[in-house]
């Protein structure tokens, strides 16, 4: 699972410090979902990179940038969605 450290991903509900949230993160051209915990609040949506691997499907997540598919401002455009893009394709 050491291989899922760097990789980048969205977080799929809000993550506060120290309770367990949810994120997506690519994997054999689809998608897994993983608990993760994070040393920041991450936003709903959040661009994240997995910084450390845990036991039990879990990893250590930080807040790579703003959401995925939005705009400068952070306000996320219509229909975008990590799940709508191909693999590979962040």
């Amino acid at each position: 699972m050491d291989e899922l450290i760097g990789k980048i991903g969205q977080a799929s509900g809000a993550i506060v410090p120290g309770k367990p949230g949810e994120v997506l993160l690519p994997f054999k051209g689809g998608f897994e979902s993983y608990l993760a915990y994070a040393d920041e609040p991450i936003v709903k949506g959040a661009r994240v990179t997995v910084v450390d691997v845990l036991p039990g499907r879990t990893v250590l997540v930080k807040s790579t940038s703003r959401a995925i598919g939005s705009t400068p401002t952070g306000t996320p455009k219509p229909g975008s969605n990590l799940m709508n893009r191909p693999a590979g394709k962040e």
